[in-house]
């Protein structure tokens, strides 16, 4: 069985607090800006499924944004559109499971700003030992890079 885990860093652009996207607490967000987006880094690689946020336009509407995944080189995107609701977590499935590095939020709003309150990756009970391309990065149970 997984477990949902936390990122425990964060890059891109963002307005306020960004670590309250991940800080284990739905009532505090990061307001997020439109340029590159806000990536959010698991502390090592993780064999992961599915991700869940919760997100909202200022707490009154449902935040339109795209999700993408970092795995195998590339993102890939995985939703785009509005979420279904902005009082509770909304699950996106990547639709296998991969070796993500990183995900990436990127708002639409242009007029009010989108909150991120939390953010986490569905971390898969048993992980592959992956090797990419040269070798330069070797991935196993714990997903560090070598």
């Amino acid at each position: 069985m997984g477990e949902w885990v936390s990122p425990t860093s964060h890059g891109g652009v963002w307005y306020s607090a960004p670590t309250d996207a991940y800080d284990g607490d739905t009532a505090t967000y990061t307001h997020l800006l439109r340029e590159n987006g806000f990536i959010l880094y698991p502390s090592v690689f993780i064999s992961c499924s599915k991700v869940r946020l919760w997100a909202s336009v200022l707490n009154v509407t449902k935040a339109d944004l795209t999700v993408l995944v970092y795995y195998a080189g590339a993102y890939h995107e995985i939703f785009d559109g509005m979420l279904d609701s902005y009082t509770d977590w909304v699950e996106i499935a990547i639709g296998s499971t991969q070796i993500i590095e990183n995900a990436r939020i990127v708002p639409h709003s242009i007029i009010l700003p989108d909150c991120l309150h939390e953010f986490e990756f569905w971390k898969e009970a048993e992980a592959p030992t992956v090797v990419y391309g040269d070798g330069a990065y070797k991935v196993g149970r714990n997903f560090q890079r070598f």
